[in-house]
């Protein structure tokens, strides 16, 4: 009977031995947690770091340009346009920047600083200083050269910007024409007004028709209207209006060479008498559109969709747009395209 006994007790110790006991002292999944708790905290600090102060988008440093408080990509677009040789005259210029748009630019406008209290300088100026000579003789801004230009008054940048409207076949039908070409202002254009005088025999080659040269909205525009455009028939009008519709909108004017078989032949002839308005675009919800939203858009693969809704759900909704590149859900370029057209709520 004892050694009955006893081999049953070395059995059962036997298979007590079998089965994993938790430690005692098991402090993974806590750990876990503070460190999940740290790097959130870390996030959020820094971005709390991030205020909003005066600064000159031309002479801000890279280091303070960090510190403000707007988004990475757009602090980026501002030094690659500097870098480029951009300068920016006023706060319609800086709006221009890829990505900035209207809540951005509304939070930084009353922090934006110009040289304007230097006399040495325009707002006009580029590079260089501002040719202060007056205007004193009559002059036809269809035809004169450059080099006449700068001796008239125009800088480099302003006569430049003139000829090249011109070589793509724009033309100054009425002096106040002048205010479509980028650089030139109203302090400078009342300067010039009194000395331009535009040939008759050659304005009636222009077209008398007013709805020729009017400016066409891409974002409200119906066929009707994109039809009167140089190129555009009733099927290329009818993409426009599908890819707008597939987009949201067009941020800028240069999305159109995005609709399919659109040449940029056509393009350059109608560039002048178009426009877009970035502020009429729908956006998407990044933290509440299903999938079918989401991969309704051109610039949206299901690939990078899956990715987004899969870290929505297992992370909780975005707190910025911006993780879609911190969290690797897509690269900086398809970033750059997709943002204007997202927000989080």
């Amino acid at each position: 009977m004892l050694c009955a006994i006893l081999c049953v007790v070395i059995a059962a110790n036997f298979l007590i031995n079998l089965f994993d006991k938790p430690e005692p002292n098991d402090f993974y999944e806590i750990k876990k947690a503070i460190a999940e708790w740290k790097s959130r905290n870390e996030t959020v600090m820094e971005s709390r770091n991030k205020i909003l102060f005066p600064f000159n988008p031309n002479t801000v440093s890279e280091t303070k340009l960090d510190c403000l408080a707007i988004p990475g990509f757009v602090k980026q677009n501002i030094l690659k346009y500097r870098q480029s040789g951009g300068r920016f005259y006023g706060p319609a210029s800086i709006k221009k920047i890829y990505g900035m748009n209207d809540s951005i630019f509304g939070a930084v406008e009353e922090y934006l600083l110009f040289d304007r209290q230097k006399k040495a300088e325009s707002i006009n100026d580029l590079s260089e200083k501002t040719n202060d000579k007056p205007v004193v003789s009559f002059f036809d801004p269809n035809f004169t050269s450059e080099e006449e230009l700068i001796k008239l008054g125009f800088n480099n940048y302003q006569a430049s910007n003139l000829v090249k409207y011109r070589a793509k076949g724009g033309i100054i039908k009425k002096p106040g024409d002048l205010l479509k070409i980028y650089g030139i202002d109203t302090a400078f254009y009342m300067k010039l007004a009194p000395w331009i005088k535009i040939e008759a025999r050659e304005a009636d080659h222009f077209s008398s028709s007013p709805e020729t040269f009017r400016i066409i909205e891409l974002n409200t525009a119906d066929s009707t209207a994109l039809i009167r455009l140089n190129g555009i028939g009733p099927v290329f009008a009818s993409r426009i209006i599908r890819y707008r519709e597939l987009l949201g909108g067009f941020i800028k004017k240069e999305q159109l060479l995005e609709v399919y078989n659109f040449r940029s032949e056509t393009f350059r002839q109608i560039e002048d008498k178009i426009s877009a308005d970035s502020v009429k675009v729908k956006k998407l919800s990044l933290n509440f559109s299903g999938f079918s939203d989401l991969a309704r858009h051109p610039y949206l693969k299901a690939e990078v969709v899956n990715k987004i809704i899969e870290c929505r759900n297992n992370n909780g909704p975005f707190e910025t747009c911006e993780e879609l590149l911190s969290k690797n859900l897509m690269n900086e370029e398809l970033y750059l395209k997709v943002r204007p057209y997202l927000k989080l709520n």
